[in-house]
């Protein structure tokens, strides 16, 4: 940050001539950056919330218990005819923030991450789910899933355009309201006036049986205490 003037840079070298060199790109481009009238400068130190994300269960968990949860799962789709594909991802993420101006955090989360999709020669079926603790996941339930989604969505037959009602699944209601939020869900769009919530602030925008709240501490979503805002 040069003032108004702001850099970005990154690396994945983080040996010591790794980070001198993207220290001097980030500058290289601060100076070279037009002001944004509207930065408000880096944030100060301030408390944060405990959030409890890590599970040393999830993190040791082995490639051979993947292997054998996956296999399950191949075994039921071959057993019906149907191909299966998907991956089953276990690991730590850590988050690390730091400033000048006294910010210095740390959090390292687990995640466990399993998705599937189910095929025939004419229909699909998708399973997946997301948790810090990998014992949450139940694979062979959303094998299962997938596959029965395949199996019901076989023969699929025209039908003349027009208006239908739609019921969509909670897979695809979180893949629609991820893409809100990267299109305007978030502070800084709406201060720079690019989010589609720009002057509705107060306003209702969706049907009042709608409510869509961010809380990074909702254990029931992957909690995080630190983010990328």
């Amino acid at each position: 940050v040069l003032g108004k003037r702001l850099g970005h840079a990154q690396t994945d070298r983080l040996d010591a001539e790794g980070l001198k060199r993207v220290v001097e790109n980030a500058m290289a481009i601060a100076r070279h950056s037009a002001e944004n009238p509207t930065f408000g400068g880096l944030l100060e130190a301030s408390p944060v919330s405990a959030v409890d994300v890590f599970r040393p269960s999830t993190e040791r968990y082995c490639v051979e218990n993947r292997a054998i949860a996956v296999a399950d799962v191949i075994g039921q789709a071959k057993a019906k005819g149907l191909t299966a594909a998907g991956a089953f991802e276990t690991g730590v993420r850590e988050f690390g923030v730091a400033n000048s101006r006294g910010v210095f955090l740390y959090n390292p989360a687990t995640v466990a991450d399993f998705s599937t999709v189910i095929m025939s020669d004419d229909s699909a079926g998708y399973g997946g789910a997301s948790s810090i603790d990998v014992h949450d996941l139940n694979v062979p339930a959303l094998g299962r899933e997938a596959i029965d989604k395949a199996e019901r969505s076989r023969n699929p037959v025209e039908i003349s355009p027009g208006e239908y009602p739609v019921i969509l699944e909670e897979h695809a209601v979180s893949i629609l309201v991820d893409c809100l939020g990267f299109l305007g869900f978030n502070g800084q769009a709406l201060r720079e006036g690019r989010s589609f919530l720009t002057e509705k602030m107060n306003q209702p925008v969706a049907n009042q049986m709608i409510n869509i709240w961010d809380d990074g501490l909702d254990p029931n979503g992957l909690a995080q205490a630190l983010d990328f805002e």
